[in-house]
């Protein structure tokens, strides 16, 4: 078997718990989930001592593979996309910062509108201007960026960071599981090609371990990411898939056809992002890369479909130390 590979049949798990897809709407009908009509959410109580609980043991694993921590900004330059293929493989997923015109006439026409009962949307149109930055739709592009023109050792270099990410969906949007704006703890893997193949299996093998631990059923699963195109995009998706270049920890989180739900992506991406960005090994090749992602909302997705809204059910497979505090009373 290729170092590149692994062999997924191997990895489908079941707690012999059912699923339950109304619990989504009883966080909702608590509080603890606010969904609002642009793919956006809000949480606290238990679900979001659960969302935090994750972003704990996301970075306990990262650190425990010598990653270096990292906080990136939300905002991503236009001219740093540009570099990569972002812009043909994924353009449907772009959202762009603009600003109004500063021109002193154009703002004071854009007041004048807004006073005049004009909606914003419809003032802003003919006066806006690009602002050279676009909202993050993925963690790792900054790193690629930051360390232009390194060079790495042929053991992998880790690093990890957790962020917002956006990538709008035209209204193909479910509270914890599809939205607009997201949060995701990457592991960024550079060095390589062998090496990096080797750590995400390693990876894979001790993420599905967590979910197995936390009562959860699911598979690994061969995948590919949504490219934009006709006959590129189906041949970039090809490719993909028979180079086994993306996995996927998928879970089902409804019981129905259709309720899988994928909570970790495990990536290959070849020396794509070292051509554009000048990264080496000590012999002059390029070095190579690769990503492992949590989707932390769609974890607490899967972990409440499995275990409930009440978190004195979670008792039974949350550590003992990790347990969340009992709820205050007439706490809203």
């Amino acid at each position: 078997m290729s170092a590149l590979t692994v062999e997924p049949e191997r990895f489908s798990f079941s707690s012999g718990r059912k699923p339950r897809p109304e619990v989504l709407g009883q966080l909702m009908e608590r509080g603890d989930l606010r969904s609002y009509d642009n793919g956006t959410l809000g949480m606290s109580g238990p679900a979001l001592w659960l969302f935090r609980y994750f972003e704990r043991r996301f970075l306990a694993l990262a650190l425990a593979h010598g990653a270096s921590e990292r906080e990136y900004p939300t905002l991503m330059p236009v001219s740093v996309m540009e570099r990569t293929d972002y812009f043909k493989s994924f353009p449907h997923h772009a959202t762009f910062a603009m600003c109004l015109d500063r021109d002193t006439t154009s703002l004071r026409q854009f007041v004048d509108a807004v006073k005049g009962s004009e909606r914003v949307e419809e003032a802003l149109s003919p006066r806006a201007r690009p602002a050279g930055a676009m909202l993050s739709s993925a963690v790792c592009y900054h790193c690629y960026a930051e360390f232009e023109g390194h060079t790495f050792t042929g053991e992998p270099r880790v690093l990890t960071a957790q962020g917002r990410c956006f990538r709008y969906e035209h209204g193909e949007f479910a509270p914890l599981r599809r939205q607009w704006e997201f949060t995701m703890r990457e592991l960024i893997l550079l060095g390589t090609e062998e090496s990096i193949a080797r750590l995400r299996g390693v990876l894979l093998h001790e993420v599905v371990e967590l979910a197995k631990a936390h009562g959860l059923s699911g598979r690994i699963a061969v995948a590919s990411d949504p490219f934009f195109g006709g006959v590129e995009g189906r041949a970039r998706t090809l490719l993909q898939r028979a180079q086994s270049l993306k996995y996927e920890l998928v879970v089902d989180v409804t019981g129905q056809p259709g309720g899988d739900l994928a909570i970790a992506s495990f990536n290959l991406h070849g020396d794509s992002f070292s051509r554009a960005f000048g990264l080496s090994l000590p012999d002059g090749q390029l070095a190579s890369s690769g990503c492992i992602a949590f989707g932390l909302e769609r974890w607490v997705a899967a972990f409440t479909a499995y275990h409930g809204a009440d978190p004195a059910a979670w008792r039974e497979v949350l550590p003992s130390s990790e347990l969340p505090p009992p709820p205050k009373r007439g706490a809203p």
